[in-house]
C-alpha cells in the first residue's frame, strides 16, 4: 500500500506540490485568524457561595447552612458537581457547572435558587456569591506614591478612595486584557527581554497597561523602568530598542556600566590589620558593627567585687543591738535561727 502511494506521488509531482502548497497556505491563513488566548482559562465554570455566621461551630453551620444550600443546588440545571467546605464561622459552597455553560447564566441561576434558600436559613444569615472571576483571573495591583513627600498617608488614602478608585473603575480595562497582554510582549522586546519570573515583571505589566490606557506608547515611563533600562539593576540581557531609548530620553552619562561596588574600597582587610593578628572573627564583627567608643568599656577589666554585707547580716546585727527584744526566731532559705536574751 505504501509502495503504491510512493509510486503515485512520483508520477504526479505537480499535484503533490500543488496540494502541499495549498495546505501550507491554509495553515498560515488559519494561524493568523484562529483566536488564541495567551493564558487559556482551563478552570471549571463555577460559582462560589460564601455564608458567614460569626462565632458558630462548624458542626452547626454544616447542619443549618451548608447542607440546605448543597441539597437545593444539586437540582439546578447544568450543574455537574456541588462541593462544600465548612469552618468556624464560615461556609463555602462551590457550584461547578458543565463545560460550555455561560458564566453569567450560571450566576443568575444560582441567584434564583438563593432567593428560595434564604428563607429557610437561620436569622441574620445571608449567603452571597463570590466575585465575577475565575481561578485563573488576574488581580490588577498598583501603588499610589507621592514622590514630592509632601502628602501624608491619610491624604493618599483619600485620593485613592475618592478619586483614583472611580477613575479606574470607569476605564473598563477588563475588556482590553488581550490588548494589554499583547503589549506586555512588545514592552519586553523593547526593554531587552527582562526575566519574566522576577519582581521586575510587575513593572513590565504596569508599563504595558499605561501604554494601552493612554493610547500612546511610552508617554509615561515609571522610574523603575528607567532604572532597569540604564543598567541600575545589573547588566541587561539585550540592548533596549531605539524607540524606547528615544521616548525615555536616557542620556549617555545615565547608563551604569560597572557594578555598584566597583569603586568601594574593601575595608575588611584594613580593619583586620588594625585589630592585629590576635583578633578573632568575633572581634572583627564587633569592630565592623559597633563604634570604638562603645567597645572600649568592654576591654577594661571588671571592677573587683568587695564583700560588704547582706540583708540577713544586717538583720542579725540589728537584733543584737536591740536590748528590748528578748526572743527572735528567723527562718530564711531553709535555715532557722533563734535568738534569746
Amino acid at each position: 500500500m505504501i509502495a503504491r502511494w510512493i509510486d503515485w506521488c512520483a508520477k504526479n509531482r505537480f499535484l503533490v506540490f500543488t496540494g502541499t502548497l495549498l495546505l501550507v497556505l491554509a495553515g498560515i491563513w488559519s494561524l493568523r485568524r484562529i483566536p488564541l488566548d495567551a493564558l487559556p482559562d482551563i478552570s471549571d465554570v463555577q460559582v462560589i457561595i460564601h455564608t458567614r455566621w460569626a462565632g458558630q461551630p462548624p458542626s452547626l453551620i454544616e447542619d443549618q447552612v451548608t447542607y440546605p444550600i448543597v441539597t437545593k443546588l444539586l437540582a439546578a440545571p447544568h450543574v455537574k458537581a456541588v462541593r462544600a467546605q465548612t469552618m468556624l464561622g464560615d461556609s463555602y459552597v462551590f457550584v461547578v457547572f458543565e463545560d460550555g455553560t455561560d458564566l453569567y447564566w450560571a450566576r443568575s441561576r444560582v441567584l434564583e435558587y438563593m432567593q428560595q434558600i434564604e428563607g429557610g436559613l437561620p436569622a441574620n444569615v445571608h449567603p452571597v456569591i463570590g466575585p465575577d472571576a475565575t481561578g485563573a483571573g488576574w488581580i490588577y495591583e498598583y501603588v499610589l506614591e507621592d514622590r514630592t513627600h509632601g502628602r501624608s498617608l491619610a491624604e493618599l488614602r483619600s485620593i485613592q478612595d475618592w478619586y483614583l478608585r472611580y477613575q479606574l473603575e470607569t476605564m473598563k480595562l477588563e475588556g482590553r486584557l488581550p490588548e494589554i497582554l499583547e503589549e506586555v510582549a512588545q514592552v519586553r522586546r523593547d526593554l531587552g527581554y527582562p526575566i519574566v519570573v522576577s519582581p521586575f515583571a510587575q513593572y513590565v505589566v504596569t508599563q504595558a497597561t499605561l501604554n494601552v490606557v493612554q493610547g500612546e506608547r511610552y508617554k509615561t515611563i515609571p522610574d523603575e523602568i528607567r532604572k532597569y533600562a540604564s543598567g541600575y539593576y545589573g547588566k541587561l540581557a539585550a540592548k533596549p530598542s531605539d524607540e524606547f531609548l528615544e521616548r525615555a530620553n536616557l542620556k549617555a552619562d545615565e547608563f551604569v556600566t560597572e557594578r555598584p561596588g566597583e569603586h568601594i574600597e574593601p575595608w575588611i582587610p584594613r580593619l583586620r590589620a588594625e585589630l592585629g593578628a590576635q583578633a578573632n572573627d568575633e572581634d572583627l564583627l564587633l569592630a565592623a558593627f559597633y563604634d570604638k567608643a562603645l567597645l572600649e568599656p568592654l576591654k577594661k577589666p571588671a571592677p573587683a567585687y568587695r564583700y560588704g554585707t547582706t540583708p540577713l547580716h544586717e538583720l542579725v546585727s540589728w537584733l543584737g543591738a536591740r536590748r528590748d527584744i528578748e526572743y527572735a526566731h528567723i527562718r530564711f532559705a531553709g535555715t532557722e535561727m533563734t535568738f534569746s536574751a
